[in-house]
């Protein structure tokens, strides 16, 4: 019986296109550029030859590329113009990728609400079709945005049942992400015998593992509660060995916040001048990164040093930098911060007046948003 149909060969649009795609994931990470070329490349291969998932699909690719170059607002355009094509399709699992794609790209502009709605339509999506590999992935998503948002209940809800999955399904790297995230709320919530309790479950699993990122940033949230606890020594040997994990793997964003709480380390031993230092140098790092958050909490640390030297102006200077760059960021939390730090430096400079007003606004957003643990310290 003949066939007109012609088996695939390597030659084969199909199989161009997937091997195109596949130079474009060797690489999207240490060479974006380069690797948008051939998701571009792949994209135009599909298309002539009719390929429209795959076509989409690679059209993704792209915006996975300059979200690799940290340009999250392209990144984001790219996404949002592939999920109606996927709808369309009606492929759900392309649109769970993309929903969720959408959610990454938003936190990196600081749209965490957004971003948390993009994540839940994913979460919808992905427990319609039963695909638990992805949906351990979405919950630490969603988990991580309700952190940032100072939700730590819903935080924590969503981290438990990553793991409980993670646990099922006998997924090691999972397990100890889930593990660390559930550590991090503990941290933010101040329960510092369950921070160190979960932190060094997480840190045992990531050795285990061999991820060494893992492990660097698990050493900077044991850090993080030594710190809160008052025990600057040991929490400043964390920092230490975190530092050198991370610059080790030249990972920029993760050496970026060791330094970053190094800084504050330094602070709260009053080493104005190695704060001032190492929180420079981060900032340098998150500004190249697009990290809003991290590079205004950086700003913050600038100033609270600044003023701590009776350098009110320069204070002052930098705490107006960090106003204008957390426009950009719905992360109340940090803007109480702002709002501290500008009255302690109405209050150096005997402006009672302008400090009240500032420490009212820090009530009014936590009021509004409520974010408690952020404005108790204000």
């Amino acid at each position: 019986m003949s066939s007109d149909k012609k088996p695939p060969t390597e030659r084969s649009p199909a199989k161009r296109v997937e091997l195109l795609l596949q130079a474009c994931r060797d690489i999207q990470y240490r060479q974006p550029d380069e690797a948008i070329e051939f998701a571009r490349q792949a994209q135009r291969v599909a298309k002539a030859a009719g390929l429209r998932e795959r076509e989409i699909h690679a059209m993704r690719m792209v915006g996975l590329c300059l979200y690799a170059k940290h340009d999250f607002a392209a990144a984001n355009a790219v996404f949002v113009r592939t999920l109606p094509l996927y709808r369309k399709l009606g492929d759900a699992s392309g649109t769970s990728r993309a929903l969720q794609n959408m959610g990454l790209a938003l936190k990196g502009l600081g749209r965490y609400v957004e971003a948390l709605a993009a994540f839940r339509q994913a979460e919808t999506i992905l427990r319609k079709q039963n695909d638990e590999a992805i949906l351990t992935q979405v919950l630490l998503n969603i988990g991580s945005t309700y952190a940032v948002l100072d939700q730590n209940s819903d935080s924590l809800k969503a981290y438990v049942e990553s793991l409980t999955i993670a646990d099922r399904r006998d997924d090691h790297l999972m397990r100890a992400m889930a593990i660390g995230n559930i550590a991090e709320v503990y941290v933010n919530i101040g329960d510092d015998e369950k921070a160190i309790e979960w932190s060094r479950r997480s840190l045992e699993l990531h050795r285990v593992n061999r991820d060494m990122m893992g492990v660097g940033l698990t050493l900077c949230n044991l850090g993080r509660v030594f710190r809160a606890m008052g025990q600057l020594d040991t929490a400043l040997a964390y920092y230490t060995e975190s530092l050198a994990v991370l610059s080790e793997l030249h990972d920029r964003d993760g050496k970026a916040r060791s330094m970053l709480y190094l800084s504050q380390l330094y602070f709260d031993r009053r080493a104005y001048v190695q704060a001032t230092e190492f929180a420079q140098e981060a900032m340098e790092i998150f500004v190249s990164l697009q990290d809003i958050d991290r590079e205004v909490d950086c700003l913050i640390t600038l100033a609270d040093a600044a003023s701590k030297r009776k350098r009110g102006a320069e204070a002052l200077a930098l705490m107006k930098t960090a106003v204008v760059r957390a426009k950009k960021s719905d992360n109340y939390s940090l803007h109480i911060n702002i709002e501290r730090v500008l009255a302690e430096i109405a209050i150096q400079a005997k402006q009672q007046t302008a400090a009240i007003r500032h420490l009212k606004a820090a009530i009014t957003l936590a009021e509004k948003h409520e974010v408690f643990r952020a404005a108790s310290v204000a």
